[in-house]
């Protein structure tokens, strides 16, 4: 199936993480998940920032348009249209994305616009899910979005960029409803690795531990 395709490229953390997730809700996460990876794929890949401008805004521009006006023959697309009548938030990712793309180090800005564009992804899969807690759900992927940056940078003055933006976070993740567990998940992981700047999501003996116990009862 071609979800196990996009389940097989996404991070440990984010197969435990989905692992977690209500059969209702499952694949509309997995293309939020699987989008997000993509586009982060094309920034590590993209030597010529122009390139990655040129591919990111393909992406930009299919998610802007109606559903049976996009390009055939992409299966994340595909995905995507089952499950979101209304992408302008994954539009908005693409954007996000592209503001890492170039050769100087990545500024507080940079880093800022893509946390909050993740956190709009995750606020319009809330919407999909009928989780209305758009304040909640922000904050959860806040966390876990400047958690994931903390974890893959390896300039300093980049991490010092994201650690600022951790440090904003709240020092709890906010309680979700079942649809969103998966989420909470995530936060929790990254909370758990709070000033471990280069570790993993989900390394150590405890990650699975948590995982399993918010997945199970929530916090």
């Amino acid at each position: 199936m071609q979800s196990d395709l996009f389940l097989a490229e996404l991070p440990i953390e984010q197969r435990l993480a989905l692992a977690y997730a209500p059969k209702s809700s499952r694949a509309a996460l997995l293309a939020v998940l699987a989008l997000d990876g993509r586009l982060a794929g094309i920034v590590r890949a993209s030597r010529e920032s122009l390139l990655g401008q040129l591919r990111l805004a393909w992406w930009r521009d299919q998610l802007a348009k109606p559903a049976d006006d996009r390009a055939e023959g992409e299966p994340l697309l595909a995905l995507i249209g089952e499950h979101f009548s209304g992408t302008e938030a994954l539009a908005e990712l693409a954007s996000g994305w592209e503001g890492l793309l170039g050769d100087d180090a990545i500024d507080k800005t940079a880093f800022a616009a893509l946390v909050e564009a993740r956190a709009g992804a995750f606020v319009a899969l809330g919407g999909v899910v009928d989780c209305q807690d758009d304040n909640a759900i922000a904050a959860a992927a806040r966390i876990w979005a400047c958690g994931d940056l903390a974890a893959k940078l390896g300039n300093p003055a980049e991490r010092a960029s994201v650690n600022a933006l951790v440090a904003m976070q709240p020092a709890r993740v906010p309680r979700l409803p079942k649809a969103m567990r998966s989420l909470a998940v995530l936060a929790s992981l990254a909370q758990r690795q709070r000033g471990k700047d280069g570790v993993p999501l989900a390394s150590g003996p405890g990650a699975l531990a948590t995982a399993l116990r918010v997945g199970v009862i929530g916090f």
